[in-house]
């Protein structure tokens, strides 16, 4: 017998199905990726050098919430304006990648997290605000053309989010998180 939560039971039993399809962005397209791919990595970088410090300076931990505030202070900081250039959404999803990543250190189920190499795959995730055409193209929030996507099987569910990823190599692909 089940003594949880109806949440934790609800949790414990939706199914997640991912798809990963390939797509041919245009130049722009990847140059929008690529910036979006550096302020990924930034804010998940500067995040965790953020929370690193605050630990050896005084023992603190500075949690996922208190994280995202920081995003939003950079943000008006004359020298980062940068990062309004992208999707907030996605910059909010690095910090919840990051409470993640510490989350499964302390439960011992990873390392500790390191930072993110412009040299390895790169990824960001879209929470909302998108959706796939009929004819096959991804519109994304804060880039007006649509990108085309290689949709080789029907996608079961409600999409929750998408990823957009890119390898070593220089193929890109999104994937569709849903349930």
């Amino acid at each position: 017998i089940y003594t949880g939560s109806k949440k934790e039971m609800k949790r414990k039993t939706t199914i997640e199905i991912g798809y990963k399809f390939k797509i041919y962005p245009t130049e722009k397209q990847k140059a929008f990726f690529e910036k979006h791919f550096g302020c990924v990595r930034f804010i998940y970088n500067y995040l965790l050098n953020l929370r690193m410090e605050a630990y050896r300076k005084d023992k603190t931990n500075i949690s996922g919430y208190e994280a995202k505030k920081y995003i939003a202070k950079l943000k008006k900081q004359k020298g980062y304006r940068w990062l309004s250039e992208v999707n907030s959404q996605s910059l909010q999803e690095a910090a919840i990648d990051l409470s993640k990543a510490y989350r499964r250190f302390f439960k011992k189920l990873a390392d500790f997290p390191s930072f993110k190499k412009k040299t390895s795959g790169q990824k960001f995730k879209i929470p909302q605000h998108f959706y796939l055409t009929e004819k096959g193209y991804l519109k994304v929030p804060k880039l007006k053309s649509g990108i085309k996507v290689n949709v080789h099987r029907k996608i079961e569910g409600p999409i929750n989010h998408i990823t957009i990823s890119k390898t070593p190599a220089g193929k890109y692909f999104a994937s569709f998180n849903c349930t």
